[in-house]
């Protein structure tokens, strides 16, 4: 799982995470200067992969757009679906 979300990532293709999937993304070692939201209760995932924590909804930072729970799906889908729409 970790060698695709890094080819994914190394594509530049839009990679969506919600709740705890950062620690996929973190354990990928593909946030590392990005900023991102989860759950509150994996902000440290978040720091401890190089990534900014914020409290927010849904944060898109290059191709990664984040959510902290289902709860903000909608957001997170919305973004997510227009990063798919502006790929060639």
């Amino acid at each position: 799982m970790l060698r695709v979300t890094r080819a994914i990532h190394e594509a530049g293709k839009p990679i969506a995470v919600v709740c705890h999937g950062i620690e996929i993304v973190t354990a990928a070692g593909i946030i590392e200067g990005k900023t991102v939201t989860t759950v509150a209760k994996c902000k440290m995932d978040a720091e401890q992969g190089g990534a900014e924590y914020v409290d927010r909804e849904c944060v898109v930072d290059g191709n990664i757009v984040t959510a902290r729970v289902w709860h903000d799906n909608t957001a997170l889908l919305r973004e997510f679906i227009k990063m798919l729409k502006a790929q060639p």
